[in-house]
């Protein structure tokens, strides 16, 4: 998605630097659905999440470190999430962002997917729980 968010906001520097296409693989069209839906899927929370606090966990004493220097981080609440979405509320703060909300919508596409003048292909399943290629046509994109 980030390609896409930068493709959209920035079409003037994509005719610029030659940009002629691009492939994305499991684009989920819009980060706040994608994130709805992997907190609806029933192994994804608790999968996901096991992996990403064990991550955070290895390195323990580099993610507390953040605590000092980025206000509004807690180490405490990333490893509380229980949810993709609670998550993403502790994780906002490492991205300049003051709540969730803001951070999705500074990250949303699909608002901007529009104006990407250049062919682009998508590719996806349907049996994909978090990203289905049907949610392209839920959005119009196909």
């Amino acid at each position: 998605g980030h390609f896409v968010r930068f493709a959209g906001t920035n079409p003037e520097r994509c005719r610029k630097a030659g940009v002629v296409g691009g492939v994305m693989l499991c684009f989920g069209y819009s980060p706040e659905v994608t994130s709805r839906a992997g907190d609806a899927t029933p192994f994804v929370p608790s999968f996901v999440l096991e992996n990403w606090r064990a991550a955070a966990r290895a390195n323990e004493a580099q993610v507390r470190g953040l605590e000092a220097s980025v206000d509004g981080f807690s180490f405490e609440l990333l490893m509380a999430a229980r949810t993709i979405a609670d998550w993403e509320a502790a994780t906002s703060p490492l991205y300049g962002f003051a709540s969730r909300g803001e951070m999705i919508a500074g990250v949303e596409t699909k608002e901007v997917v529009y104006r990407i003048r250049f062919p682009m292909v998508y590719i996806g399943s349907d049996d994909d729980p978090l990203t289905p290629a049907t949610r392209l046509l839920d959005g119009g994109l196909a």
